[in-house]
């Protein structure tokens, strides 16, 4: 058995061997980063929501003023005419 078969049969039996070889790899590290930027990518999420729901708001405010000046441009030619 090569030093290539050797290495891959203790990364598969021997776990202290395994997280060894993770740490030297710095796998942990990109671990902890890829949970923090899923964390990030979470928190935006949420502020998108929150600003959706907010421009769903000023959308509707919007169309209630854009009928409110349709009568009153009604009114006016009406009181015009």
């Amino acid at each position: 058995m090569g030093l290539k078969e050797q290495i891959l049969e203790l990364l598969k039996t021997d776990e202290e061997f395994r997280y060894a070889v993770a740490g030297l790899l710095g796998i942990s590290a990109i671990y902890d980063s890829i949970n923090k930027l899923a964390k990030v990518v979470e928190d935006l999420v949420a502020v998108v929501k929150s600003h959706d729901e907010r421009l769903a708001k000023v959308e509707e405010r919007l169309n209630r003023l854009e009928e409110r000046q349709e009568r009153v441009e009604d009114r006016l030619t009406r009181v015009e005419d």
